[in-house]
């Protein structure tokens, strides 16, 4: 019983998994404004933890502008969030995928769109005044290595090592 334990423990101490973090920045976030992506400090609203507002200049009314930031993951995901923050209408694609409206989406959201490999989420802001397109998002994907959740099976030999060991550890316990 106390083998079975040790041998699970090990087991599920080996199983590992990866978590992406994926914010807004001026250094990792791009854009097709033809101007650079640059980070602001509003007044309106403090941003996420580790992101920050963005902007690409000053528009006129009715441009549209996309915010871009590719992400890797490796293996299947087993969570996942994203936040979202904006004063323009905005419509967030995924690798291609609109994700719909709002600027909260949960693992269910996100799933059917992601994989294993680069990521692209895409921003689409419409500017409706005269005031900088600005976001805000942050987001993270936790992922599980495909490895380690499925264990190579070991080899007969180990299992004889394993047995030997507790033969041997027995004999010494009874001779004394």
């Amino acid at each position: 019983m106390k083998l079975g334990f040790l041998l699970f423990a090990i087991a599920a101490a080996t199983a590992q998994g990866s978590t992406v973090y994926v914010e807004s920045s001026a250094a990792s976030t791009s854009n097709n404004s033809g101007y650079s992506t640059v980070e602001i400090t509003p007044f309106w609203l403090p941003s996420f933890p580790g992101s920050h507002w963005i902007t690409a200049g000053y528009p006129s009314p009715g441009s549209m502008v996309t915010f871009t930031a590719n992400f890797e993951l490796e293996g299947s995901v087993t969570g996942a969030n994203l936040f979202l923050m904006t004063g323009d209408p905005v419509v967030v694609l995924l690798n291609g995928h609109a994700l719909g409206p709002g600027g909260d989406f949960a693992l269910a959201d996100l799933a059917a769109c992601l994989i294993s490999g680069n990521n692209t989420l895409a921003f689409r802001v419409a500017d409706t005044q005269w005031w900088p397109r600005a976001i805000d998002f942050a987001g993270s994907f936790v992922t599980s290595d495909a490895a380690a959740a499925d264990p190579p099976v070991p080899e007969p030999a180990v299992f004889g090592m394993i047995g030997m060991g507790l033969a041997a550890i027995a004999l010494i316990r009874r001779r004394r």
